[in-house]
């Protein structure tokens, strides 16, 4: 029954998601005001990687899941890799499985839209580490009006950023240009309503 309903679940995956997102929305309230993403990947004791396939019928190329690619563990051995979105409380979103020779960068925006669906006209902050905060996805929210944070390691900044981030060095809100300071990003009250 298990194997036979997956066929049916990647049919209507998104939609199922959406289900999940509504259901468990009304039994505890989803904080989906900060949305954090990562990457992972799994391996599989298998020698080889799928093989692509071509479908008869549409003359698709079908890319095999599990591919050779970058391994966390440094494993020889094919990979598969997934992209999950969290809410602010640590709840998954929505999520995406890759070939595992692909680009991270390539399963964020597509997973982040289709999550959108899920809550029209919701402003969100996409939180990444810097492995994901690739141009596209900072395009894509800035352009959208949403907000991103992305981590940067400050020991690959240049002299001038490294002393920027721990001074006061003209620091000013995205949203209307003001000046803004160290102490008041410290003391910032993001709870309260302007």
């Amino acid at each position: 029954d298990i194997l036979r309903f997956m066929d049916i679940l990647e049919e209507n995956y998104d939609e199922y998601l959406s289900h999940l997102f509504e259901s468990s929305n009304k039994v505890i309230k989803r904080n989906t005001n900060v949305c954090y993403f990562d990457c992972t990947n799994f391996y599989f004791e298998k020698e080889s990687e799928d093989e692509d396939v071509y479908d008869e019928i549409t003359g698709e190329l079908i890319k095999g899941l599990l591919k050779y690619g970058v391994s966390k563990e440094h494993r020889p051995n094919p990979i598969v890799q997934m992209g999950l979105f969290m809410d602010a409380d640590g709840i998954p979103l929505s999520m995406c499985i890759n070939p595992g020779s692909d680009n991270e960068s390539l399963c964020a925006v597509p997973a982040e839209k289709k999550m959108l669906k899920m809550f029209e006209n919701k402003d969100i902050i996409y939180c990444s580490d810097a492995g994901l905060g690739y141009n596209d996805t900072r395009l894509f929210n800035d352009f959208g009006g949403r907000k991103f944070v992305v981590t940067q390691s400050i020991k690959k900044l240049n002299s001038i950023l490294k002393q920027a981030v721990f001074n006061d060095y003209d620091y000013r809100f995205s949203q209307d240009g003001k000046p803004a300071s160290l102490e008041t990003m410290k003391t910032f009250d993001r709870t309260l309503k302007e």
